[in-house]
């Protein structure tokens, strides 16, 4: 993964789930992104599924920035968008 969409990666607990497409979260909204085929983002649909909401961070510098995610929608070319 080139070092932009590395910055890009969010996680869930201490999984990477997936990676943003344009902006990082700074507000309420629906984000793109891509999702990683693996157990952070399988861990993150459940969470959703069950609970109504999930809570996720990414990284800037060695600072994690926390966001809620309550909706998963699947795109075209299998991305998403995160709400």
């Amino acid at each position: 993964m080139d070092s932009e969409l590395e910055n890009k990666k969010f996680f869930f607990g201490e999984q990477a789930a997936g990676y943003f497409q344009a902006d990082l979260p700074s507000s309420s909204g629906d984000y793109p992104y891509m999702p990683f085929r693996g157990p952070g983002h399988y861990k993150l649909t459940g969470k959703v599924a069950s609970s109504g909401s999930a809570q996720c961070y990414y990284l800037i510098g060695n600072e994690k920035r926390h966001f809620s995610v309550s909706c998963l929608k699947a795109t075209a070319g299998g991305g998403g968008i995160l709400r």
